[in-house]
Formats: structure tokens, C-alpha cells, sequence
């Protein structure tokens, strides 16, 4: 035990006397420092340019899509009193109905 106190208070004593770098730059390696990188090319394509497309989405993300609007208009029929919520189901059923059918033309496989 006495040994590992004294290499206890030897590391601690070693420590304490070294100094460290009052500045960050100190801290870098010494290769960021003498040669640092050139910063990063722009995109080639802005992440904004590829996501907007002209194109519809394909008949599974329509799918999905129309059954989250029709879930999440649901929801908030839930929220209102019996005489509105009737009239909302019967909306948001409609609107679900029509976005189904819009989406029959994007359906593969139709023999």
C-alpha cells in the first residue's frame, strides 16, 4: 500500500508540473497546424435540387401516404363531439377513397 501511494503521489506531483498550452492551436497536431485542409467542395447536386422531382411518387409511397393522411384525419375527427366526427369520418373516408383511386394508374402489373 505504501507503494502505490507513493507512485500515486509521484504521478500526481508529474503532472502538476507540466505545463499545457494556454491556446487551442497548441493542442492541434502539428501537421493541421503547418498544413491545414482546404475546405470541402460545394455539392455537385444541392441536397434540395435531388429531392424536389417532377416525377410522382411510385404507387407503394402513395399508398402509404394516403393511409397516414387518412389515419392522421381520423385522429383528429376523434377530437371532436359525435355530431362532427360522424360528418368528419364520412369526409376523411371520401378524400382516403379519392387519393386511392388517383393512385390506380401508378399500380404495376395490371393484366
Amino acid at each position: 500500500m505504501q507503494n502505490f501511494n507513493a507512485g500515486f503521489l509521484a504521478n500526481i506531483l508529474l503532472l502538476a508540473g507540466c505545463d499545457y498550452p494556454a491556446d487551442q492551436q497548441a493542442l492541434q497536431p502539428r501537421d493541421a497546424v503547418e498544413n491545414p485542409k482546404p475546405p470541402l467542395p460545394p455539392a455537385i447536386v444541392s441536397p434540395l435540387e435531388g429531392a424536389l422531382t417532377e416525377e410522382p411518387p411510385s404507387y407503394e409511397v402513395g399508398i402509404a401516404t394516403a393511409v397516414a393522411d387518412h389515419k392522421h384525419a381520423k385522429e383528429k375527427c376523434a377530437e371532436k363531439s359525435a355530431a362532427e366526427r360522424k360528418a368528419c369520418e364520412t369526409e376523411a373516408d371520401a378524400a382516403h377513397e379519392l387519393a386511392v383511386s388517383e393512385l390506380d394508374d401508378l399500380r404495376g402489373n395490371q393484366e
